[in-house]
């Protein structure tokens, strides 16, 4: 307890610091707090202050040592009583409980209690004050949020400025969050907040559809950001309520991240993939019964026979297949058959050259361009030819074929002018005959190629379609063999022309035979090779027994046993359950009369595809308790993953979202930018009401929303 210490001699009035009441009170010789029952002895004032005179008076009474007594309320409202700054700036030193007790009757100090009580009171029922007004800024508030994530801005650094805006606009969006001066919802934390808010709002409905829906696919796919830190995206195929075909974005974690009780694990292998997504259909409280397909781009960390990470989720997934991307899968096919031909590898590698040669040096790209305007042709930079996606170079060699002539007097130059090796080393392969005769190889086989790989990620494309497309390239192809391309053709006049701007073209006696069986038929047959390795007329596995629903197979085989033995696979493993033995013969006879209903429906119609029997399976409600397990191997057919093209979308909102200004984002608000950008819908259609809903349920807030 605090004491002060006085002298036992009383102090003269003019030495005493009086309390703050009025000069016109009457004095009296007896203190208030005087207990007359006592002795004068026991009467006598104590000289410290006592704790118990807090008891009651806690929201203003404190007491400081060496000074005195203070006031919180009259400091805080700047009460001044009587013109005298006792009890605010100075202390009161007449320490007495007589000198409380007056101090509470006064005027001033009763007006700051009463305002206490009603900031307080207005602090607790905040909805008096203006309540449309509030909700419509927190409404305001998440609608600026969402447009700045939609578009990928950095929402810390704008979101603050572009409410300003609204100010200068006349809108008192601002102004509005801005309860008192500790209370705004401008904070870097509220903005965390409703990016987190905005996201769940999203993915709370993608689990409620995806739990829902009976039966799903996921696709797994691993890149680095640009922060050199390992991303893991997981992505979603499923029907919704109507029974069509929804594409989603569910999760980007951080595979090497260690957890809690694990502090070692920094190993990106299966078992680690495996326990991300085990985790995360455990926090979602999603059914590994109705997984179906898990689509990879046939990494051997994904797709290794004993320990993969499809080997591993199969064992609590029983029904999953795997499923190799069959756009990864065409990829693999062009950049081996291109590895296969020793002179078309040489050709990639100097494309590589060149680009680097003008991309590492704004003088080298000046010089280029300024050729260009010489010659009157457009202004065209050579594109890079990726390392990792090889169909890129279909838009490289295009690209440089189209502005040709110019990169070679540009090499040219920078070989004369200033005496560049490298120039002059890439102008004497570049000039070669079978350099020109290759490039335009190139641009004749390449463009089916990358429309083929276009084709196959779709947003909803579907295996039925994936063998014709393949059959019809593959025929292109092997046509171009023996007949030149629309470029090829023009190899003499490219020729000509380049000699008349006096670039001499480099030639030998045998270019033509080299060309025809080195490079043009070698790397055609290998490329034609490949692609029917990777794509079989007949797919292994369960896959190829979904060929049933093939509309021209059902009118070439008119016997009653055609598909039953495809039918009888596939309702075993996507189907048989122990408490349904008979599943198997149910289906069975539920194909036949499942074909009788085509040959007297839908089967007449000529350009009829296998998509479109799924999809009449899929969406017609008679049919689903007609034959309700022919409908059920249609809906799993329809949900499986073709391509894992959707996370690469994801990869590429990635890169724009991280940053190198924002490399150090964190996991959670990456997670749901990338969610708000991929899945969001458009700022006039997200439904902000349900997100300040939840925003508001998080905690106790100080506007009101109703």
């Amino acid at each position: 307890m605090l004491k002060f210490i006085t002298s036992s001699k009383r102090k003269k009035p003019s030495e005493e610091n009086e309390e703050n009441h009025d000069p016109t009170k009457k004095k009296t010789r007896v203190d208030v707090d005087e207990d007359h029952t006592k002795s004068p002895q026991q009467r006598k004032q104590s000289s410290g202050f006592r704790n118990e005179w807090v008891r009651g008076r806690e929201a203003w009474l404190y007491c400081r040592y060496d000074e005195g007594m203070f006031c919180r309320l009259c400091q805080k409202f700047n009460k001044r009583p009587f013109d005298r700054d006792t009890w605010n700036v100075t202390a009161c030193k007449r320490i007495r409980l007589s000198s409380i007790k007056d101090h509470e009757q006064i005027s001033a100090h009763r007006d700051a209690v009463k305002r206490e009580m009603t900031s307080a009171t207005s602090q607790n029922i905040g909805e008096v004050i203006q309540p449309e007004v509030k909700k419509d800024a927190i409404t305001s508030a998440f609608k600026v949020m969402h447009f700045l994530a939609k578009r990928r801005i950095p929402h810390t650094t704008n979101f603050e400025p572009v409410l300003n805006l609204l100010s200068q606009l006349g809108m008192s969006v601002k102004a509005d969050l801005h309860v008192s001066k500790s209370v705004t919802y401008c904070s870097e934390r509220s903005m965390h907040e409703m990016i987190i808010i905005l996201s769940s709002v999203l993915e709370d409905k993608t689990i409620n559809e995806l739990k829902q829906s009976e039966f799903y696919s996921i696709m797994l796919d691993e890149t680095t950001d640009v922060s050199v830190g390992e991303q893991l995206t997981l992505n979603c195929w499923y029907l919704d309520s109507t029974r069509h075909l929804r594409v989603k974005f569910l999760k980007m974690v951080e595979p090497l991240k260690p957890d809690a009780d694990d502090i070692h694990t920094v190993t990106l292998n299966a078992e680690n993939i495996t326990r991300h997504v085990t985790t995360y259909f455990r926090e979602n409280e999603l059914d590994y019964e109705k997984l179906v397909g898990v689509g990879t781009d046939g990494a051997a960390v994904m797709t290794g026979k004993r320990s993969g990470v499809v080997k591993r989720l199969q064992e609590i997934a029983t029904t999953a297949i795997g499923i190799h991307c069959c756009a990864h899968r065409l990829q693999l096919a062009s950049s081996q058959a291109a590895n296969a031909v020793p002179y078309v590898k040489k050709f990639v590698s100097i494309l590589r050259q060149l680009y680097d040669y003008f991309d590492n040096s704004a003088v080298r790209s000046a010089g280029l361009s300024a050729i260009q305007t010489t010659l009157r042709e457009q202004e065209l930079k050579l594109l890079q030819p990726s390392s990792t996606r090889w169909l890129s170079v279909d838009l490289s060699v295009t690209r440089l074929k189209n502005i040709f002539a110019s990169v070679l007097m540009s090499l040219d130059c920078e070989g004369e002018e200033r005496s560049d090796a490298k120039a002059v080393g890439l102008q004497n392969l570049m000039s070669s005959w079978r350099f020109i005769a290759t490039m335009l190889l190139m641009c004749d086989l390449l463009p089916h190629v990358s429309r083929l790989s276009k084709a196959f990620q779709a947003s909803e494309f579907e295996y039925s379609s994936m063998k014709p497309l393949v059959r019809s390239t593959i025929t292109t192809i092997t046509d171009m063999k023996h007949n030149d391309g629309e470029n090829l053709q023009q190899l003499p006049d490219l020729i000509n022309k380049l000699q008349q701007s006096d670039i001499t073209v480099k030639t030998r006696a045998d270019d033509a035979i080299f060309f025809k069986n080195s490079v043009r038929g070698k790397y055609i047959d290998t490329l034609i090779t490949n692609i029917e390795q990777r794509f079989p007329d007949k797919d292994s596995g369960i896959l190829g027994h979904f060929s049933i629903f093939k509309p021209d197979s059902l009118r070439r085989d008119s016997s009653t046993t055609y598909g039953n033995a495809d039918v009888r696979e596939l309702s075993h493993h996507f189907l048989q359950r122990e408490e349904q033995p008979d599943i198997t013969a149910d289906a069975v006879n539920e194909w036949g009369n499942f074909k009788n209903y085509l040959k007297d429906t839908i089967l007449h119609q000529p350009d009829l595809t296998p998509g479109a029997v799924v999809d009449v399976l899929c969406t017609t409600s008679s049919l689903q308790f007609g034959f309700p397990k022919i409908v059920q191997l249609a809906k799993i057919y329809r949900v499986l993953p073709c391509h894992t093209a959707d996370s690469e979308r994801t990869f590429s909102q990635l890169k724009l979202v991280k940053t190198i200004p924002r490399n150090r984002l964190g996991q959670d608000s990456l997670d749901s930018l990338i969610r708000i950008a991929v899945d969001g819908p458009s700022v006039d259609t997200y439904n902000y009401s349900s997100a300040v809903k939840r925003w508001a349920e998080m905690k106790n807030r100080r506007i009101s929303l109703k």
